[in-house]
């Protein structure tokens, strides 16, 4: 079995400090982590490499400004201060990314600023079972264009950052890779990832189940399409279901469609277990087991 890291989005309203999540992830049966926004800088005092296994970090971490949220501290932040505030954090994260000995860093890319409640009236219509309505496909055809005629300069952000981000991870060994989001207006999409991979070479992709089955059922983009051209890039992938708009949930619950997972998977990708914190520790092992059982392994 290819053990898989428990991210440290079960950490959450669980533990004040990262050695206690280590502690019961290991009695839980883990023997890697991935650490990622949850955690703050006084929740990772004192932890070494020694402490446990980590083969990736999700950036940026640790911080006290999470993933960007109402502060904009994004990588594809227009503001010029704003963007380079991000990007310092996350170099910051590849300097703990080498003190815990990881493989990989896995970053969030940022967004396309449209209208947000948009799509939180389309998933308040999908939860009401009015996706096939013809209000729910305005909306959907209204936030698509929204984003496609506000991307570029976000996109061109996005680059501005991977040039400086991209040269860090390489001059500290560090695999650097982008993930696929569970909003819409975020980026990268099928395509925006394509470009930038093929633009930056050293840049890889990290694949998320759930928020790829997500877009799916909402129906932005088919989870088959993220895979296409960039399984030969897939550094790695947080794995966890989905029932709806719902993700995070232990594999085996939900909807995802593991048998496609398994099809893309390499020896080295690496896997991370990206449950919710609100599952207990009696409960996260059986996923792990039904990720064995289908091949994801």
């Amino acid at each position: 079995m290819n053990a898989p890291a428990l991210s440290t989005m079960w950490m959450q309203r669980r533990h004040t400090h990262v050695r206690e999540f280590l502690e019961a992830g290991k009695r839980a049966g883990f023997t890697r982590f991935e650490l990622g926004h949850v955690v703050r800088p006084e929740m990772i005092e004192g932890i070494t490499r020694q402490d446990g296994e980590f083969p990736s970090i999700h950036a940026p971490c640790p911080t006290t400004v999470g993933l960007g949220g109402k502060d904009g501290i994004v990588v594809s932040a227009l503001d010029e201060d704003k963007r380079r505030a991000a990007v310092d954090l996350h170099v910051q994260t590849m300097d703990w990314a080498v003190a815990l000995g990881c493989k990989a860093v896995v970053m969030h890319i940022g967004h396309v600023e449209v209208d947000r409640g948009i799509e939180r009236e389309m998933r308040r219509l999908y939860i009401a079972q009015q996706e096939d309505s013809p209000r729910y496909a305005a909306l959907r055809r209204q936030l698509q264009e929204a984003r496609a005629a506000h991307a570029q300069p976000y996109l061109d952000a996005v680059r501005r950052s991977l040039e400086t981000l991209s040269r860090e991870a390489v001059r500290r060994g560090l695999r650097l890779a982008v993930e696929n989001r569970y909003y819409y207006h975020e980026i990268p999409t099928p395509a925006e990832a394509r470009a930038l991979l093929a633009e930056f070479g050293d840049v890889e992709f990290w694949y998320d189940t759930g928020h790829a089955h997500v877009m799916h059922n909402l129906g932005f983009i088919p989870y088959r399409d993220w895979l296409d051209g960039l399984t030969a890039r897939l550094a790695g992938i947080h794995l966890h279901d989905v029932i709806g708009t719902r993700d995070h949930l232990v594999c085996g619950l939900g909807e995802v469609d593991w048998p496609w997972v398994r099809e893309h998977l390499k020896s080295d990708t690496l896997r991370t277990c990206e449950f919710d914190w609100y599952f207990e520790a009696e409960h996260l092992w059986p996923g792990v087991e039904f990720l064995n059982r289908v091949g994801c392994l």
